[in-house]
């Protein structure tokens, strides 16, 4: 699978109940990856790796040599804010990175919020889905499905209300896998147009909604 893109998505009501968790699990847990793949947050030292697979994931028009070292800068600067959290997955026993995501928390104004501030805060709380890639070797092995399990998991965690992404409209994949999860189109509203600030036409607003 290639880049998941950017789309944003929600979860039916009728699908989440009080303990939103369970009800994320009965929707993920029939693609968990074949083999062991573990699932984890990035550690400094493997930041380098992640942004050697996102390179090669999602190419582009700058030197090899100068994406890994653009991506490298983005995601150290990202979780410098203490508002990214971004999730790995390694194929065991090799420990190669072979999948990487970033999940973002916003309030509904399209403000950062810290995950160390997240259980005091009173916001809506929203995550944002970005940079999700999966290596050649380990596509259509429930890869994608786990690293969007582990993120729905943050988001019962900090209590967050939706998970909101983009997806490229061609990227027939990505779309599969979003909308097998239970995610749904999302309508931009005046109050949400920060959303899709940068964000090039060709890709779609979808959404998962947490709420029961």
């Amino acid at each position: 699978m290639c880049s998941m893109g950017f789309q944003h998505f929600l979860l039916p009501s009728k699908l989440v109940g009080r303990d939103r968790t369970a009800v994320c699990r009965a929707v993920f847990d029939p693609a968990k990856p074949k083999g062991e793949v573990l699932l984890r947050r990035v550690v400094p030292q493997e930041v380098m790796e992640v942004a050697d697979l996102r390179s090669r994931v999602f190419g582009g028009p700058d030197s090899e040599i100068n994406r890994r070292r653009n991506i490298y800068n983005a995601i150290t600067n990202r979780i410098a804010t203490g508002s990214v959290a971004c999730f790995v997955a390694v194929s065991r026993p090799s420990n190669v990175i072979v999948g990487s995501v970033d999940a973002t928390l916003y309030n509904d104004k399209g403000n950062l919020v810290k995950y160390s501030n997240a259980f005091i805060s009173k916001e809506r709380k929203v995550i944002y889905i970005s940079s999700m890639a999966v290596d050649l070797s380990h596509r259509k092995q429930g890869v994608g499905q786990s690293l969007l399990r582990t993120v729905v998991n943050l988001a019962t965690e900090v209590v967050a209300e939706e998970i909101l992404l983009h997806v490229e409209r061609d990227n027939v994949a990505a779309q599969s896998l979003y909308t097998s999860a239970g995610f749904e189109n999302l309508i931009i509203t005046p109050s949400m147009e920060w959303l899709n600030f940068g964000i090039p036409e060709h890709e779609e607003p979808r959404r998962l909604h947490l709420n029961g």
